[in-house]
């Protein structure tokens, strides 16, 4: 892969297009961009890059082959409204109004949208988070502190529900929405674990994992005011 197709290649995953969606935005045809991405042997004429540029609203060096592409547009900035953001630069995932906790957990009287936060698509591809799969929600209780504190918000990945050790879970347990290390044990069973030390750690066998839990997605990203 050329210097050209590396670069395109690394706006289109930061913008989030796929070959169909860039070839609609950029008006050109899919197989060009197919060619550039493919063929190390094709040179795209001066017009056609020009529709790219445009299409991924980058600098007009964005295809120097002697350079890579890099994000460069973190700034910090105020905004007030959905249509202060830049769609191509972020994503907006949904704050659940959820009543949760880190604690022994509390049950879920409602689930509905408060707000939406601002992701960077950037940071999202980063860490291989679809915009779509994110969900938010805040935490309660002490259960996961000094990790996650209590208040916090956390963002989690609701394509990942399949457990890894080591990681942290957004779950139902019965009617209970729990934030907790969920770490396989013997088979099928589960061990439900707290950060703080002062939680008992939980054995679940194969039965009562397929009763009483279903995962809604992994904790990759959290926030807290000091």
């Amino acid at each position: 892969m050329n210097e050209l197709a590396k670069n395109l290649q690394r706006w289109m995953e930061l913008r989030d297009l796929s070959q169909n969606r860039l070839a609609e935005k950029a008006k050109v045809s899919q197989p060009t961009i197919f060619r550039i991405l493919k063929n190390p042997d094709y040179s795209p004429g001066e017009r056609t890059l020009r529709k790219i540029q445009a299409a991924l609203d980058v600098d007009a060096n964005w295809h120097d082959r002697r350079s890579n592409a890099t994000e460069s547009r973190l700034y910090a900035s105020e905004w007030e409204s959905e249509d202060d953001l830049d769609s191509n630069e972020f994503s907006l995932a949904p704050m659940m109004d959820i009543d949760s906790s880190s604690g022994q957990g509390r049950i879920v009287l409602f689930e509905s949208e408060k707000y939406k936060l601002p992701f960077r698509r950037y940071t999202l591809h980063k860490v291989n988070v679809q915009p779509s799969d994110v969900v938010c929600y805040r935490i309660a209780g002490d259960s996961m502190e000094d990790r996650i504190l209590d208040g916090s918000v956390v963002a989690m990945d609701t394509s990942d529900t399949k457990p890894r050790d080591g990681k942290i879970y957004g779950f139902m347990d019965g009617e209970v929405f729990r934030t907790k290390y969920l770490i396989r044990h013997d088979g099928e069973g589960m061990i439900i674990r707290s950060h703080n030390e002062n939680y008992p750690v939980e054995i679940l066998d194969a039965d009562q994992v397929r009763d009483r839990l279903k995962i809604m997605g992994r904790v990759f990203w959290h926030s807290s005011l000091c």
